[in-house]
């Protein structure tokens, strides 16, 4: 089962990037997206932080038509992302911890020394989940395709009206120069490496403020955190705390290719996005 996560990831990680590339605008709106001001907490035990306070100036993100979240930062943008994992290792994986997707073998990987200094960051918002007490499992919230066929949601945030509250995947991609591996730190959910599903669950909140209408209005601000309420089970990891994976790239077919799992991390934020 594990070998097919290739495909189930590069599935993903289509959708991921879609979700942020040119939509029709809504509500009459010539724009197919909007710019976005994005601030960071930057308390000292944070472990995403911005630059976003020097100056004065936010860091730019975009909320695309579909009203999904994006922000991509590089050495383009100026490296104002930063997200500090050796700091907060609280859990090291067991060894061997990566499984291939075609070759009957597993192996170790450690951690890369410049994890904490990535070449580039990408944050964005993916699919809308809710937490079944019932059955104390994270469910998708279900979206009614063509043809009978239910799809799974992306949340919108044009959707949450003043004050509401919703769950959404939050999927953080690093990327460093020491090797060509793809690198996930999960929020709050440790996914099984079969689901081939990557990022975290998060709260996000829309402030109170908020204008009342539809598609909302400028100025618009909405708050991302890690979950607070406790007793999320069965793969609810604590607060605050967050898995990191890993797709493992092969090197010019030189070694294999497959996912790992590189421990557990303590990842307190806070982020505000704020709609221009």
């Amino acid at each position: 089962m594990r070998w097919r996560f290739a495909a189930l990831v590069i599935g993903g990680l289509a959708l991921i990037l879609a979700a942020s590339g040119p939509i029709a605008g809504q509500g009459g709106g010539s724009k197919s997206v909007l710019a976005a001001e994005v601030t960071f907490r930057n308390a000292p035990s944070d472990m995403i932080q911005g630059d976003d306070l020097v100056g004065g100036v936010p860091i730019l993100g975009m909320i695309n038509a579909s009203g999904r979240f994006s922000l991509t930062d590089n050495a383009e943008t100026g490296h104002r992302v930063h997200v500090n994992l050796l700091a907060s290792l609280l859990t090291s994986p067991t060894y061997p911890n990566c499984w291939p997707w075609r070759l009957p073998k597993v192996w170790d990987l450690p951690l890369p020394p410049d994890i904490s200094s990535p070449t580039s960051v990408r944050i964005s918002t993916y699919v809308q989940f809710t937490y079944n007490t019932q059955n104390a499992t994270w469910v998708p919230v279900p979206e009614p395709g063509p043809g009978g066929k239910v799809n799974e949601h992306y949340l919108s945030l044009f959707e949450l009206g003043p004050g509401q509250m919703a769950y959404v995947q939050f999927v953080i991609e690093l990327r460093v120069a020491s090797t060509n591996d793809i690198y996930w730190p999960n929020l709050n959910r440790d996914w099984d490496a079969t689901e081939g599903k990557t990022g975290g669950i998060v709260e996000v909140h829309a402030d109170p403020d908020n204008s009342p209408e539809p598609l909302g209005a400028p100025g618009d601000k909405f708050l991302f955190q890690p979950l607070t309420l406790t007793g999320m089970a069965p793969r609810y990891m604590g607060p605050n705390q967050a898995n990191l994976s890993v797709q493992d790239n092969s090197d010019f077919n030189k070694d294999p290719s497959g996912v790992c799992t590189m421990g557990t991390f303590e990842m307190p934020f806070m982020m505000t996005v704020t709609r221009k």
